[in-house]
């Protein structure tokens, strides 16, 4: 239908909402087409500004769909209207192109498949009840890209685990103020602090390492420093992925979250 337009109706009504759907669709791709990893055909119009200031709020392109879709939704009451001025009596095929569409091109009623959420059997070692750390690296990304596909990956963990985090899921940003303050804290080997108790403290059960993101010479001295303070890890590889769990020893009479946060010297009911 979409493409009957320009044939359909006047030049003036369509062009508008023609573009806005066809830019929209073009920057939904990203800044470029591609064909494979190596070889890209053409740049889209979201191009000259993916690698500046403005480029940096355009993490997720596909969100330029709604767009297109907004231009989609103006277009098509114009067509049927022309549709139905020229062609009334043939008007009922649209009716059944419309059944058509979604039940056999999409196969809408035979979409019945569930993809299961994998979690690693790990964090089942975690205390019930209590939080979990999960410690990965400062990951540097110009538009974040990888720093939210893991952030993600470790709230979907959540989902199925049920253990509280530390780690921020809403917002965009790939960590929260206070996580961040707690990893940089806790991973410089040069303060002299056991974390045992601050730790328990805050609420947490259990820290996870997840060892494959972080260098191997700084993962060595990770491991080392956070064995040194909490003991021996569980030390698992599930799915291609390499995690290490030390399980704290916490009761709820250890936790104690304002004189936690004072020894730690962050003010719980800052902004930050």
């Amino acid at each position: 239908i979409l493409l009957s337009a320009p044939w359909l109706i006047q030049r003036t009504h369509w062009a508008f909402a023609g573009t806005l759907s066809g830019v929209g669709l073009l920057c939904s791709m990203g800044p470029y087409i591609t064909i494979s990893s190596e070889h890209w055909l053409f740049p889209s119009p979201l191009y000259p500004l993916f690698n500046s200031a403005v480029g940096h709020y355009c993490h997720f392109p596909v969100r330029f769909l709604y767009v297109s879709v907004l231009g989609a939704a103006v277009l098509m009451p114009i067509i049927l209207q022309n549709f139905e001025a020229r062609c009334s009596k043939r008007i009922w095929f649209l009716a059944i192109a419309c059944l058509i569409e979604p039940i056999l091109i999409h196969g809408l009623p035979f979409r019945l498949g569930h993809t299961p959420v994998q979690h690693p059997s790990i964090y089942e070692q975690a205390p019930s009840g209590f939080a979990v750390l999960d410690l990965v690296p400062r990951l540097t990304d110009v538009h974040l890209l990888e720093p939210l596909r893991v952030k993600n990956k470790i709230c979907t963990y959540q989902v199925m685990h049920k253990r509280t985090l530390i780690n921020e899921c809403l917002g965009k940003h790939p960590t929260g103020p206070f996580e961040e303050h707690l990893r940089e804290e806790l991973l410089l080997t040069n303060i002299q602090r056991m974390w045992q108790e601050p730790l328990m403290g805050l609420g947490i059960g259990a820290v996870v390492l997840h060892a494959d993101l972080w260098p191997p010479s700084k993962r060595s001295e990770v491991v080392g420093h956070l064995t040194n303070n909490l003991g021996e890890p569980i030390d698992r590889v599930e799915g291609g992925e390499h995690l290490l769990l030390w399980r704290l020893p916490i009761t709820t009479e250890n936790i104690n979250i304002p004189m936690t946060m004072e020894l730690l010297g962050v003010d719980e009911h800052s902004e930050e």
